[in-house]
């Protein structure tokens, strides 16, 4: 599994918990939170565990992405190519998702 995918899986499933039953009966048990948010992690990567620096990497990236394809307007492609730091080329992709 790629970096990318585990950040998306990781994401879904912490989200998943948070709305679960599971949480909400843990209400001020941080050990009990804790320990649910370890094993969702853990069933999540089921034995694809990505390194601490790819999932912060690729979480900053996504991150990144979802502001730039807020800020685009239609025609601004330069503008924000400088703003992050990246070719207009890159823009183009993130925002077309190509």
């Amino acid at each position: 599994m790629r970096a990318q995918d585990n950040v998306a899986a990781l994401l879904a499933a912490v989200w998943r918990l948070l709305r679960s039953p599971a949480w909400m009966a843990a209400v001020g048990d941080e050990e009990e939170r804790a320990a649910l948010i370890v094993l969702a992690v853990a069933d999540t990567l089921d034995g694809s565990a990505p390194t601490a620096a790819a999932v912060r990497s690729e979480f900053r990236r996504a991150r990144r992405n979802a502001r730039i394809k807020d800020q685009f307007d239609g025609a601004n492609y330069s503008a924000i190519a400088e703003r992050h730091g990246l070719s207009v080329r890159q823009i183009r992709r993130i925002v077309h998702g190509h």
